[in-house]
């Protein structure tokens, strides 16, 4: 069950298309459940986003984005203290941003789908 919903049932949870998204990893399942590990090979509507460890796009490592990403919520943090965010939860309106770029990644996709 928990693989079910780190895969295809995460995407069906939000309602998102899955074809052509795949994640490669150089070690056995097992080990991929037990521990951290980067993936290889990462596809996402059939275009190659990470190959040998590395954004295609931007050749970023996974820790260059992680560290970028730990900035940017600090930064958030900063400007929006708990006492100022929505119901005063940082991480509430993180989710909710988070919420809304989904919906938006998923229009992007389907438009390209589409063509």
């Amino acid at each position: 069950e928990i693989l079910r919903r780190a895969t295809i049932g995460g995407y069906r949870d939000y309602g998102m298309m899955h074809a052509g998204d795949m994640v490669g990893y150089e070690v056995p399942l097992d080990k991929l459940l037990e521990r951290r590990v980067e993936p290889l090979f990462v596809s996402v509507s059939w275009r190659i986003a990470v190959w040998e460890g590395i954004l295609l796009e931007t050749s970023e490592t996974l820790h260059d984005i992680e560290k970028e990403t730990r900035e940017l919520i600090r930064e958030a943090i900063e400007l929006y203290p708990s006492n100022e965010a929505p119901g005063g939860d940082p991480l509430e309106e993180a989710r909710q941003v988070l919420d809304s770029i989904m919906v938006e990644l998923e229009k992007y996709r389907v438009a390209e789908a589409t063509g």
